[in-house]
């Protein structure tokens, strides 16, 4: 079974998501692993049967990236789920899909920037805290893939108190100057979270291309943090994981970009990550960041 809330308007004859922003999140339950058949339910029925899904290290709150229709989010969604799951990750993993846009890709990468800032407060206030809010004191942890690091950013500012207890983003689409210590990003992923750990890919082409598309400068997910890093952070380069992947001969839509949830190293760091375990699989990188992820 797996669980999802979305900012998407919902054609509930059709069965069809909208690309639009919806007023308000609306809650979906898949009760069959091998197909896309969503049942619509409200907030409190959903909460109800998610709690017996929770163990001991928590929810985790799956943010897409860009251009992601519902049905690509799934397949991420179950991808991670079942990767964590086989690395000893004791809870779920719950997705949050947000609008994206339509028409051409500079178009809808502009578009989506938008669409983040109407709905990225939903994160918390539609997912993590009524989660936190069940009985048992849950924790709740945040995973962010592409541009879903741009929308929990967004979602943190303005937040009190430490609303998630691990924060983990891989190819990150957000600015790199803003993790410098003391600013802006870095003071909110480190205030708002125990610990926040970034994976990146060098050979990442996408977020090169919106680097150019934004003339803000390089992304976390491709760069990695400025170092040294601040307390609390850790940085982790997944670019021999990806080399090893195309080597694999195996094929994947923007790979460089979205091989992670294909690559079995990379998922089981994530799993310890979330358990709070060290991981004995991160050799010392070749250049300053702190650790390179290996098989």
């Amino acid at each position: 079974m797996h669980f999802f809330f979305t900012r998407r308007p919902f054609n509930a004859a059709k069965g069809t998501f909208g690309n639009d922003v919806a007023p308000h999140s609306s809650y979906f339950v898949l009760k069959h692993e091998g197909r896309n058949a969503v049942t619509p339910v409200d907030q409190a029925m959903w909460l109800d049967m998610l709690k017996p899904q929770i163990g001991p290290h928590g929810v985790a709150i799956f943010v897409h990236g860009f251009n992601t229709p519902v049905t690509r989010m799934l397949w991420s969604l179950r991808k991670l789920k079942a990767g964590l799951k086989a690395h000893g990750f004791k809870g779920d993993v719950v997705g949050f899909a947000w609008p994206t846009g339509q028409g051409g890709p500079l178009k809808k990468y502009i578009e989506d920037h938008d669409k983040v800032r109407r709905t990225a407060r939903s994160i918390y206030d539609d997912g993590a805290e009524p989660i936190r809010e069940l009985p048992g004191q849950q924790r709740v942890h945040a995973i962010c893939h592409s541009m879903g690091a741009y929308a929990l950013k967004t979602c943190l500012n303005g937040l009190g108190g430490r609303p998630f207890d691990r924060i983990c983003t891989f190819a990150g689409d957000v600015r790199r100057d803003g993790f410098v210590p003391g600013q802006g990003s870095s003071e909110l992923f480190g205030a708002w979270s125990s610990h926040f750990t970034n994976y990146y890919n060098i050979e990442d082409g996408p977020l090169g291309l919106a680097a150019l598309i934004k003339r803000v400068g390089s992304r976390i997910g491709k760069t990695g943090l400025p170092h040294p890093t601040a307390n609390g952070f850790t940085d982790v380069d997944c670019t021999s994981r990806y080399w090893d992947f195309v080597n694999s001969g195996m094929t994947l839509t923007n790979a460089s970009h979205r091989f992670y949830f294909a690559d079995q190293s990379f998922l089981r760091d994530l799993s310890l990550t979330l358990q709070g375990k060290p991981s004995d699989k991160r050799g010392v990188a070749p250049s300053p960041p702190d650790h390179a992820l290996i098989p």
